[in-house]
């Protein structure tokens, strides 16, 4: 029988894991808490996070823009801290504000080049995105440098 102590326990359990599990909470700017962090972090002392991703592509459309990006290196999942799991895009406007966070799953096959289309932006507009990966002990990688697009149209 469950009684209301053992349901709070559980709860607590679950709590604990999802933080550790999802990274930190964003912060209002809509990075995590150390957007300007020039190292990687993770979680735990003795895990490595994976290298630094970088954007090989950004292709604008009027209201979308497409990134590409290779893999970040890795290094022996044994060694790090774990396998990559997804990729997240940080977009904001030219003066700073955010615009969107775009998670990608890093999928099964672990491709060497990824693409993502981001959308619902406004024509003409100068954008800035920058990436970060992540892996499945919450382990993240620095930020890529920015790459700065305008979308076509007026």
């Amino acid at each position: 029988m469950l009684t209301k102590v053992s349901i709070l326990s559980f709860g607590l359990a679950v709590l604990a894991a999802l933080f550790i599990f999802s990274g930190h909470p964003a912060n209002a700017a809509g990075g995590e808490e150390s957007d300007t962090s020039v190292g990687g972090r993770c979680h735990f002392d003795e895990l490595t996070p994976p290298g630094r991703p970088a954007f090989t592509g950004a292709t604008p459309g009027e209201t979308s823009i497409t990134f590409t990006w290779s893999s970040a290196p890795n290094g022996s999942a044994a060694a790090s801290g774990g396998v990559i799991t997804d990729y997240t895009i940080y977009l904001t406007t030219d003066d700073g504000t955010p615009v969107s966070r775009t998670m990608v799953t890093a999928g099964a096959t672990y491709p060497e080049n990824y693409s993502q289309v981001v959308s619902g932006l406004l024509p003409g507009e100068v954008y800035k995105a920058k990436l970060r990966a992540r892996t499945i002990f919450a382990c993240y990688s620095a930020f890529s440098e920015v790459e700065t697009v305008t979308t076509t149209g007026s």
